[in-house]
């Protein structure tokens, strides 16, 4: 009976965080509707979003790989030694956290400016020069959002799933009154100033909330802890994973911007629903499977997951192939209701809405290898994951390389359906052949 119970609250915690991350990110959408109506494909939002590109990969970096190495440590060390121990292990990673990300936007910063004429090949001088100053303005916010990210992770382990799937609301709700309120709402800076006021509300809110359930934010970290150096060693190898993965998604941006940026802003447009869509299933999936994976993992080794495997792979393709599907069918009238109107037009339209098409083939591929990337988290084998990135790097510079100048932008959403298709091959199999090794050893 146990596997019965634990499956349906498993099935239970998916559906909250489903439905809260779904109310998250329709307001998100709302915000992109405001947006295309305001700009359309305009160059400067294609600014707007490749300079926005380079904080997103501190936080990926970084941060994502503290939450994968700190979780499943938090919980054995919880688990163990008790609550005091796991809060205390908390509030130093969270400092350990927010150090990191200062010294990499410190160090990274000088070399992104420098970069950006290179892999933005495309922009004219005056839209690269906006490019710049937006992404200086913008890379701060990494440090907030890394840390704000490191703690939505925490309040997961402790199933607060409700509360941090709704924190997302505040950045594009700022970013929407930052549009309403300002003297020049059509402008990229008003944007950036909307998403820096977001991100710091959505960090103060997850402090408090800590502080009101008895965890301490911050703490001084002790590198001489086994607890902490555990995590360390498994930081280190997610780091470079995420280096390589995140580059997928730079390798992606860079080729749009060898188009011209009004590309850029409309292959953002063209992933736009398609990810909210994979976000909503896959943050759903992280949010539930890392804690509960290593759980069965801490209780009952790598046997304690087989019996989790098949419910979890039939239900994620159960939603996901149905959704790749309606995008492939009607890209067409999705893209021309939800976006048609304003400054974005009928020729915007039927560009985004190729792109749209493709792309939705991705969601079913990027939520198995989520689910394969989680059980790899759980065996804490950051290594695979170094070694699958590497794959999905190499493979996304071939894809694109091969396929931009023949299809244009529209071939970046080929490259990108292809690259998660290799990871989920590699992961899979990586993932199946550490439980059979398992098996054959007990």
């Amino acid at each position: 009976m146990q596997p019965v119970v634990t499956n349906q609250r498993l099935l239970n915690s998916a559906l909250l965080v489903g439905s809260m991350t779904l109310v998250a990110k329709v307001a998100g959408a709302l915000k992109e509707l405001v947006i295309a109506y305001g700009f359309g494909t305009a160059p400067e939002l294609g600014a707007f979003i490749f300079a926005a590109m380079f904080p997103a990969f501190l936080i990926n970096v970084i941060s994502g790989s503290l939450q994968v190495a700190f979780v499943p440590r938090y919980l054995a060390v919880k688990a163990q030694s008790g609550s005091p121990q796991a809060v205390a292990l908390a509030a130093r990673f969270s400092m350990l956290t927010l150090m990191l990300m200062a010294l990499v936007v410190l160090m990274v910063t000088p070399v992104c400016y420098l970069l950006l004429g290179r892999v933005a090949s495309g922009f004219d001088e005056a839209t690269l020069a906006l490019c710049r100053m937006l992404m200086l303005l913008m890379m701060p916010t990494a440090i907030v959002s890394g840390v704000a990210a490191l703690w939505t992770s925490l309040l997961n382990a402790e199933n607060h799933f409700r509360f941090t799937a709704l924190v997302p609301l505040v950045t594009p709700t700022c970013i929407v009154l930052a549009l309403a309120a300002s003297s020049r709402p059509w402008s990229v800076e008003t944007l950036v100033a909307g998403a820096a006021v977001g991100a710091l509300l959505e960090a103060l809110l997850l402090g408090r909330r800590l502080r009101a359930l008895g965890l301490r934010p911050f703490s001084q970290p002790r590198l001489g802890d086994e607890a902490d150096r555990r995590i360390l060693g498994q930081f280190l190898p997610a780091a470079a994973a995420n280096v390589l993965m995140a580059g997928s998604m730079l390798v992606e941006q860079s080729f749009a911007a060898t188009v011209s940026a009004g590309d850029v802003a409309a292959y953002s447009f063209g992933t736009r629903l398609t990810v909210v869509v994979a976000t909503v299933l896959v943050t759903t999936l992280s949010t539930v499977l890392l804690p509960h994976f290593s759980r069965l993992t801490a209780a009952a080794g790598v046997a304690g997951l087989r019996g989790a495997l098949a419910p979890v792979v039939l239900g994620t393709l159960a939603v996901s192939v149905p959704a790749a599907g309606l995008f492939w069918l009607a890209s067409g009238q999705i893209t021309a209701l939800v976006f048609q109107r304003g400054n974005f037009d009928a020729a915007d339209a039927e560009l985004v809405s190729s792109i749209q098409a493709v792309h939705g083939l991705y969601i079913p591929m990027f939520a198995l290898s989520m689910v394969a990337v989680r059980l790899v988290n759980a065996l804490s084998a950051s290594r695979a994951l170094t070694a699958g990135a590497a794959l999905n790097l190499l493979a996304s510079v071939l894809l694109n390389a091969a396929l931009v100048p023949y299809v244009g932008i529209v071939g970046i959403a080929w490259a990108n359906v292809g690259m998660y298709t290799v990871s989920t091959i590699f992961l899979w199999a990586f993932v199946l052949h550490s439980m059979r090794n398992a098996r054959q050893t007990h």
